[in-house]
């Protein structure tokens, strides 16, 4: 009744061999179907954000040409050695330092080489953008800005934090909240002082900036205290308005990871910074550019007027024919066509800048 287990070991080898190459032929044919998912996608984003991805393309190729570093592989990470980026900023590069168990709770410190034996500068901590799922302090675009702030007296903080899916809402604020209080903490041995904390963001590293500071319970009030300036670059602060933003054939894709990011669409309302302004002691400046569709105006002129509500000092900043990784591009002062650079330092350094808009 059984027999038909006891096969024979050549009806075996031939049984397995077709299953192999069937699942083979399956794992291609959904290969071929995902990669051409993918490509569709990509045409669709390419076309729905046609000049953030030109203005991209332009500023990664402008920043190789500057640096002298191979643009070939488009899909790969360009990133700046650490040694090019001592030189080029004329700092000391203390790199990858942890400030926690995981590979990416890192960061680097820029110690300006002008620093003075004794001297306690002010310390900006930067966030790096990559819609929570990819980015690293070490991209290109993320480093070369770093001159402007070491410059001008400023150490330079650059951290990397986990993304999706190695975690996801809540988990993705504990890695920043660390890392600043790990600042807040050791950075008076490298020249910094920890009573003058600037946070500074990009796109998601905005957001989650803006999220950590535009309410005073989720750091602790020692290190709130020190926090003096927020500057918010291109970023997202209302996330239930991107439900249905990508108007794409793959829009159901994209939906159910960003909603899988947040854990659900009943979290959206809760981490929108728009949505947990409190009246705090910070001065915000953010600064968005006219034709970013990735993180639209709209999104930083709602945090600017929900900040003034509750009494709090911000300003905003809408740069011209700018897209969205225009904000981060322009404080390097050699690539700046609208003075935005210097007025960010401005910000940071003259406290008569710091009034509420009229």
């Amino acid at each position: 009744m059984r027999g038909w287990i006891h096969s024979s070991p050549q009806k075996e080898k031939l049984t397995l061999r077709s299953s192999a190459v069937a699942v083979l032929l399956l794992l291609a044919l959904g290969a071929a179907v995902f990669q051409n998912a993918q490509k569709s996608l990509l045409e669709d984003l390419k076309e729905q954000f046609a000049f953030s991805f030109a203005e991209n393309e332009k500023i990664m190729q402008t920043l190789c040409e500057r640096f002298e570093l191979s643009c070939e592989h488009k899909n790969k990470k360009i990133r700046m050695p650490a040694e090019k980026l001592a030189e080029y900023t004329e700092s000391i590069v203390y790199k990858d330092i942890a400030y926690g168990k995981k590979s990416r709770q890192r960061l680097d410190i820029l110690v300006p080489t002008s620093i003075q034996k004794g001297e306690k500068l002010p310390v900006v901590v930067f966030f790096h953008g990559g819609a929570w799922m990819r980015g690293s302090r070490e991209d290109l675009l993320y480093s070369h800005f770093a001159r402007s702030f070491t410059q001008n007296s400023f150490i330079f903080v650059n951290v990397d934090y986990r993304v999706y899916p190695e975690v996801r809402f809540p988990g993705f604020f504990n890695d920043p909240k660390h890392a600043i209080e790990w600042v807040h903490e050791h950075i008076s041995n490298y020249g910094g002082n920890p009573h003058h904390l600037i946070l500074m963001g990009h796109s998601a590293g905005a957001h989650l900036v803006a999220l950590l500071t535009v309410q005073d319970d989720l750091l602790p009030p020692v290190i709130f205290s020190d926090i003096k300036k927020v500057v918010l670059l291109s970023g997202p602060y209302h996330l239930p308005a991107y439900r249905g933003y990508l108007q794409t054939e793959f829009r159901g894709i994209v939906e159910k990871v960003f909603l899988h990011l947040f854990g659900g669409e009943e979290n959206l309302p809760e981490i929108s910074p728009v949505n947990q302004v409190e009246k705090t002691h910070i001065q915000y400046l953010i600064a968005v550019g006219e034709k970013d569709r990735v993180t639209p105006p709209e999104q930083s002129q709602l945090l600017y007027q929900k900040l003034r509500e509750k009494g709090n000092k911000a300003e905003l900043i809408v740069l011209p024919n700018t897209g969205h990784a225009g904000t981060v591009f322009y404080l390097n002062s050699e690539f700046d066509q609208y003075g935005f650079s210097r007025k960010v330092l401005d910000f940071l350094q003259n406290p008569a800048q710091n009034r509420p808009n009229p």
